[in-house]
């Protein structure tokens, strides 16, 4: 019996300290990207923004272009279309909130959702060739 009760408490410790070592271990790795980070954005404001703002678009760049070369150029212009669509309806309607005239949500909302579904739904090909035979002689 005793030896279960100084095994039961060996986990719980093991367990702590393995908690408590991960935790120490997250706050350690975050000081060491944040604080840098940090410091650069304060001394340097300018140039941290120019910086940021040039690995943002780069990493757009290597995505959009990763994504043309998969799926084709129509496909990916149709899909950054819809997400112009999106961001543009939601920039409206923050914009309409902001001057207080809130009914206005609502066409823009209507206009919104009429162009997501034309682009969405209107440029598919729906002439597929399907392999599948039918046999009826299965059933």
């Amino acid at each position: 019996m005793l030896s279960k009760i100084t095994k039961g408490y060996k986990q719980l410790i093991f367990s702590v300290s393995k908690i408590v070592f991960l935790l120490s271990l997250c706050v350690l790795i975050g000081i060491a990207f944040v604080f840098p980070l940090w410091k650069f954005a304060t001394e340097l404001p300018k140039t941290y923004t120019v910086t940021i703002l040039s690995v943002m678009g780069a990493i757009f760049i290597y995505i959009l272009t990763k994504k043309i070369i998969n799926t084709g150029l129509k496909e990916s212009l149709i899909t950054l279309l819809k997400i112009f669509i999106i961001c543009l309806g939601v920039y409206g309607c923050v914009q309409v909130v902001l001057i207080g005239k809130r009914i206005l949500i609502i066409p823009i909302i209507i206009a919104m959702i009429l162009l997501y579904g034309i682009i969405s739904f209107g440029f598919k090909d729906n002439t597929k060739i399907t392999t599948k035979i039918y046999d009826s002689s299965k059933e």
